[in-house]
């Protein structure tokens, strides 16, 4: 198998589960030791969601 050297990945969601995603956000930074960007309150570049 392979080894990871890294990952990218985007979450979209809307602002009425906001504490929601907040909450997977910081078990997906905790449980895989990653490195997390900020968590944007509205849409930002060019990914639709």
């Amino acid at each position: 198998m392979a080894n990871i050297h890294g990952i990218h990945a985007h979450v979209c969601f809307s602002e009425e589960p906001l504490d929601q995603a907040h909450r997977l956000f910081e078990a997906a930074r905790d449980r895989f030791s990653l490195t997390m960007g900020r968590m944007h309150k509205k849409p930002v570049g060019p990914h639709p969601c």
